[in-house]
């Protein structure tokens, strides 16, 4: 029958978004004669780790990070308007089922960092509304998506060139493990638009359903791709070609990409460590039997070139 006497503090001394305070409870049992404390840990959508606080909002949540705050998203949330991210941060999904998602009023620009960002393991969804704006803007700093799935944005009213993700001025783009699916862009463009040079990075198994369309004379950077599928590069008609200016450095495997060009004489080919663009001229494909075993020398623009193998080319004219 004895009494078990417990002293509570109590204190307004906190954060409200503390993730390191518990909310107490005192109950009692009629069997015995003490106070039972319970804790709840308060629940919040975004996490910051780095600083031990809790966010209903990420707007709120990147608006008081610091520098090198690692975020994590706890459920879904919405982006209502556009996102600016003014010191480098990591954004992460806590299962990677997690979807940021643009607000179906919102017709900006959905993410827009200012400094280095890191995006993992998450699900970035336009809900399938037709808006101006991409879904990312990398125009100051580089954007990494590491695991990232980028689906259901619709970019395709007249003028709208620049795609899903859009890469200029200054802005970088590193993907790694990363997929663009499920979206739509303009005819004759791509989910991604790369207008600056050499400042799109992709390493690792990627998906992009709707490839790249690459302006002027800019190229890729293979970082060690993985993927099987194809995927397609666009260029425009004044692109200058040639090995000189490379359509993507760091592969000479021609089969991990897809050239889509108006045209019909430009192809891709290898050279020493990438891969460019060829003119073949008005090479014409000959397949009688009379010319498959013969050594064909050929002078096209001054330059002697030798065919020879089940394949022979006639230059006309």
């Amino acid at each position: 029958n004895d009494t078990l006497y417990v002293n509570l503090l109590l204190t307004t001394d906190r954060a409200d978004n503390d993730l390191n305070y518990k909310y107490y409870s005192i109950g009692s049992t009629e069997k015995v004669n003490y106070m039972i404390v319970t804790g709840t840990q308060v629940s919040y959508a975004v996490d910051n780790i780095s600083q031990g606080k809790g966010y209903t909002t990420i707007a709120a949540a990147v608006a008081a990070a610091v520098e090198n705050d690692t975020l994590v998203i706890n459920e879904n949330v919405e982006i209502s308007s556009r996102l600016e991210t003014n010191v480098p941060l990591t954004i992460i999904g806590k299962t990677g089922d997690e979807k940021v998602l643009r607000a179906t009023g919102l017709n900006a620009i959905t993410i827009l960092p200012k400094k280095a960002i890191t995006l993992k393991d998450l699900i970035i969804d336009g809900q399938n509304v037709d808006r101006n704006q991409p879904a990312i803007e990398a125009s100051n700093a580089l954007v990494t998506l590491d695991n990232v799935t980028v689906q259901n944005f619709k970019r395709t009213a007249d003028g709208q060139t620049q795609g899903i993700i859009a890469i200029k001025s200054n802005g970088s783009v590193w993907m790694k493990n990363a997929s663009l699916v499920d979206n739509a862009v303009l005819a004759g463009y791509g989910d991604i638009f790369l207008g600056n040079q050499k400042h799109l990075y992709l390493e690792g198994n990627n998906v992009i359903s709707n490839g790249i369309f690459i302006e002027k004379n800019d190229s890729i950077e293979d970082k060690g791709t993985t993927h099987t599928t194809p995927i397609d590069i666009r260029v425009p008609e004044t692109r200058t070609i040639g090995e000189a200016t490379p359509l993507v450095v760091g592969t000479t495997d021609a089969t991990k990409y897809n050239l889509v060009a108006t045209n019909p004489n430009w192809e891709m080919v290898a050279g020493e460590t990438y891969l460019y663009i060829k003119d073949n001229g008005s090479a014409t494909k000959l397949n009688n039997t009379a010319v498959k075993s013969q050594t064909m020398k050929v002078i096209r623009n001054g330059q002697l070139y030798i065919r020879k193998g089940e394949v022979m080319y006639n230059i006309l004219g």
